[in-house]
């Protein structure tokens, strides 16, 4: 039997935050800088099919019950893709396991929160995300 749950993802649309003009080495500095931890108790994400660089978590105080996670993304010459959700926190103990079952998720909070940090600049279209699990967002027209 394989957990869905952990297995690989493709990220939406509706997370994507914008692009950092910087390399991946620039871009994992500067989130360090600003309080961002690497997330290794993360489900990998795929941005049309290869795999993210990085996953960084922002939480207000190490045990703090929610998160900010942000996913990097090569983004080409223009630089790093971010993507970002809020959610429960993978290392607080009394809510990692609300984390692995991907509930209390909410796209357009952790987009904002990302946006308000982080020095990006959209480079492709996208939409409004909603405050809701990435399971819930609008996809873009096709």
């Amino acid at each position: 039997m394989v957990d869905e749950r952990l297995g690989p993802r493709e990220i939406t649309s509706a997370e994507y935050v914008g692009t950092l003009s910087m390399s991946l080495a620039e871009a994992e500095r500067y989130l360090w800088t600003t309080g961002y931890v690497r997330n290794p108790f993360a489900r990998v994400k795929r941005w049309t099919g290869v795999q993210e660089l990085g996953s960084w978590a922002y939480r207000r105080t190490p045990l703090a019950r929610r998160q900010v996670h942000v996913m990097l993304f090569d983004d080409g010459d223009e630089g790093i893709a971010v993507y970002a959700h809020e959610e429960p926190s993978s290392v607080h103990p009394l809510v990692a396991m609300t984390h692995v079952a991907g509930k209390q998720q909410d796209v357009a909070a952790g987009v904002s929160t990302a946006r308000a940090q982080l020095p990006v600049k959209p480079v492709r279209a996208t939409v409004d995300p909603v405050h809701a699990p990435w399971k819930s967002q609008p996809e873009m027209d096709s």
